[in-house]
């Protein structure tokens, strides 16, 4: 237990009758006279709170409460200290002198917040690597209707590793990514609408279990041959070897020793193809613990000459927008070649011509439901078969205006016209020349995903001219996801469109968007993949012109009412530079100035890996669908302030007079509430962007969270406490890096 401060009169007592009551759930009488007896003098101090609960523990061995399933857990965010029994926190929290209010059954509602753990555990041990899911079920009534979504966090070592919105009704999350080797004390909370809080105490021991294997499955082996098999077993544990030859079980071993190599003697299979899986299983703590599985795939060669495709792949279920990573290698014994057709769901995907090396079909799940993958090679035919599960993400790319969408996805250097390259929705057809298709041309970046790799002499055209008009009266969006890599000049122009001063240009550092009367540019760096998006509003809106990277607005001015995009000569979109090889992922082109909702919408669209696409979706998921700020949907640990004002500042001097709190969640005690507030716009040649700064000058002081009152308010430790404030909110800074 740990050392904690006063408790509030009638804390001490709180805390006590939790304990009864969980020893009521327990049926176990003698322990709640145990309880009644110890709090007869009513100690309300520290010491005599945790003496009375070490008695009762000692006492409660020898009946039906087990001593290790009491316990006391504080909330590091609310200050609130909370009996628990088998690791469930189940009782209102007893608020600590000087400490956060809230949290247990909340304060100021009638909610009633329910929290069950239906994982069947509360303690486990797992492997490294190895998957590790809590299940809860919740509900919030208030007079019995629901009140809502809420809000879930993983807090592990008493640090949030992740929140996210959860509907009302079971929710399941995998905590291995937060979890490391050891013990890890894991609470997940729940918070409703009203910010009521209950959390389920989880204890993980992580162990570092591995087996690892040099098995070159780029062999043909003979058939009707034995096949050594070497792996290296790592865990100071006994450890029996699991080996499992197309889904029978071959044979098991013992094995004592650890980070030694071991061997085992495949006996000679037939022709065609085999896959070898091979684990390992340990008991600790009285748990059966699984390492990593080992999955290889084997290509054996007798007197046939039927084709064999080889693959290791054995997943059978995905999430919607996933990409599968399938690797696979087809055998053709009278030929180093063959052809090879990939379908999805019984339809020609295409048709490929491979040699002997391993190659990688890339697939996105786009639909839900059953999937079915196939690859064929004359008679041989090998098929996945998968279940995909529909995405918690609810967003998509934008389709209105779009003129030009060009994407590298599922292409490769095996099919029959590599070189082709089209948009056949816009009728656009780039020419591809000075390709190789083996050094360059569809390639895969390091985290796997096809890129066109145009390097060296590579260059591309793309017969569209974007500039061939003006386009104040409709807008335009431009976007371009790539990234640059082993440059030899920095200024190499890498994309264009440029003509007469016009136009856009990017280079292996910086993107360039030019009228005839304005200029926008924004740097990025290099080796790193990256969206740019241009988007410019109409003549009779805002007449903004935005520079965006990654969906971030990072540079925008208004262009004159007079100005001009188109060129004078309109050219098409190049890519290409000797001294620079750059990776095209996709091209985007809108004939409309896109939001920014909708450039950040397709920024999380596109996004081919599923676990990051679902990150950016639930950072970015605060606005409700008219694009406003949803305060119960941002993140737990983001700090706010509202500003209730009857009308904004438009100018510097125009000031006006507010009302508004601060809130904290993270530290409750630094919250405030503020009235008759003066405020105003600050800065001279910023006080003309659509974003403004403001200055607050706190006449009234602030009302703080515990119900005091202070005349100044520090920012942070250690800080001088000041009553005047300026919110930054710069949309062009003076160096142009924000």
């Amino acid at each position: 237990m740990a050392d904690y401060e006063v408790l509030r009169p009638g804390g001490h007592k709180t805390l006590i009758d939790g304990l009864k009551g969980y020893a009521r759930r327990a049926n176990s009488v003698n322990t709640e006279q145990l309880v009644d007896q110890s709090v007869t003098d009513n100690k309300l101090d520290p010491d005599g709170v945790l003496a009375d609960v070490a008695e009762l523990q000692e006492q409660i061995v020898d009946v039906s409460i087990n001593v290790d399933d009491l316990g006391l857990y504080q909330d590091t965010e609310t200050g609130l200290v909370y009996p628990t029994y088998r690791g469930e926190i189940s009782e209102n929290g007893i608020p600590l002198a000087g400490g956060g209010g809230g949290g247990g059954g909340g304060s100021g509602n009638n909610a009633v917040l329910t929290v069950a753990n239906t994982s069947g555990w509360i303690s486990t041990t797992i492997s490294a690597g190895a998957s590790c899911s809590v299940s809860l079920e919740w509900s919030s009534l208030e007079n019995g209707l629901p009140t809502g979504d809420g809000s879930m966090s993983v807090v592990v070592g008493g640090v949030a590793k992740l929140t996210r919105t959860v509907s009302q009704g079971e929710v399941t999350q995998d905590i291995s990514s937060y979890v490391e080797t050891g013990t890890n004390k894991v609470y997940i909370r729940i918070t409703d609408l009203y910010g009521n809080r209950r959390s389920i105490a989880f204890t993980v021991k992580v162990v570092e279990l591995s087996i690892r294997s040099s098995f070159d499955t780029s062999a043909v082996y003979e058939a009707g041959s034995n096949i050594d098999y070497t792996y290296v077993p790592v865990g100071a544990v006994e450890k029996t070897v699991h080996f499992e030859l197309d889904g029978t079980e071959l044979a098991t071993e013992t094995v004592t020793v650890s980070g030694r190599q071991q061997s085992k003697t495949i006996p000679g299979l037939s022709h065609g193809n085999h896959v070898l899986k091979v684990w390992f299983t340990a008991t600790i703590d009285a748990q059966t613990v699984y390492s990593n599985v080992l999955s290889h795939s084997i290509v054996v060669a007798g007197s046939s000459n039927v084709p064999i495709v080889s693959s290791s792949f054995s997943r059978t279920t995905a999430t919607e927008y996933e990409t599968l990573q399938i690797p696979y290698m087809v055998y053709t014994p009278d030929s180093l070649t063959s052809q090879v057709t990939l379908r999805v769901n019984g339809s020609i995907l295409s048709v490929l011509t491979v040699d002997r090396t391993e190659q990688v079909w890339s697939y996105q799940c786009l639909d839900t439901g059953s999937l079915t993958l196939a690859i064929t090679c004359g008679p041989t035919t090998r098929t996945f078969t998968l279940t995909v599960s529909e995405s918690e993400i609810d967003v998509h790319a934008e389709t209105e205006g779009l003129a030009l969408h060009l994407t590298s996805y599922g292409r490769s250097n095996s099919e029959a016209h590599p070189e082709v390259w089209q948009d056949a929705d816009n009728g656009v057809s780039a020419t591809l020349t000075g390709f190789n298709f083996v050094s360059n041309g569809w390639m895969r970046d390091d985290d796997g995903v096809t890129v066109l790799r145009v390097s060296n002499d590579a260059r591309v055209s793309i017969p569209y001219k974007p500039f061939a008009a003006d386009f104040k009266q409709t807008g335009k969006t431009l976007e371009f996801e790539f990234s640059t890599h082993d440059i030899y000049d920095y200024d190499a122009t890498v994309i264009e469109c440029w003509y007469g001063g016009r136009g856009i240009k990017l280079t292996a550092q910086q993107a360039t968007l030019a009228s005839e009367q304005s200029h926008i540019s924004m740097q990025y760096k290099e080796d790193e993949h990256v969206r740019v998006s241009f988007t410019v509003e109409k003549v009779n809106e805002d007449r903004l012109l935005v520079l965006y990277i990654n969906g971030i607005a990072s540079g925008c001015l208004q262009y004159p009412q007079d100005d001009n995009f188109q060129q004078s000569s309109a050219v098409n979109i190049s890519i290409g530079n000797s001294d620079c090889a750059t990776d095209i992922y996709r091209i985007r082109i809108y004939d409309l100035g896109l939001t920014r909702h909708q450039v950040l919408d397709n920024w999380i669209a596109d996004t081919t890996n599923a676990n990051l696409m679902l990150e950016r979706y639930q950072h970015n998921r605060i606005y409700d669908e008219y694009g406003n700020v949803v305060i119960e949907q941002l993140p737990d640990d983001l700090p706010y302030m509202i500003i209730e004002c009857p009308e904004l500042p438009k100018s510097k001097g125009d000031k006006k007079t507010c009302n508004g709190s601060y809130v904290d969640p993270v530290t409750p005690a630094n919250s405030f509430d503020f009235t008759g507030c003066q405020i105003n716009v600050q800065g001279t040649s910023s006080s003309v962007y659509k974003v403004k700064n403001f200055d607050l000058q706190f006449k009234n002081g602030f009302e703080m969270s515990d119900g005091t009152h202070a005349d100044n308010y520090a920012l942070a430790a250690n800080v001088i406490p000041f009553n005047r404030f300026v919110l930054k909110a710069d949309v062009a800074s003076s160096e142009g890096a924000n």
